[in-house]
């Protein structure tokens, strides 16, 4: 899966609890991302659903820029 404007992504382990991670998507605009959500939706569900089982839960924190 790959998608015009994605610029990559960060998988970063708690300090205070390793069990614990926290994923950081980059996109170089939200245009890009919502793109990407709606060109592959069912990929990307099918992606998150394959890795469940390694998740005990998920939240999205929101939308930030610098």
């Amino acid at each position: 899966m790959s998608a015009e404007g994605f610029l990559g992504s960060e998988l970063l382990r708690s300090e205070e609890r390793s069990e614990e991670f926290i994923t950081i998507d980059r996109w170089d605009s939200r245009e890009a991302f919502v793109g990407f959500m709606a060109d592959c939706a069912d990929q990307y569900a099918e992606l998150d659903e394959r890795y469940a089982a390694l998740t005990l839960m998920e939240t999205r924190l929101g939308a930030f820029s610098l």
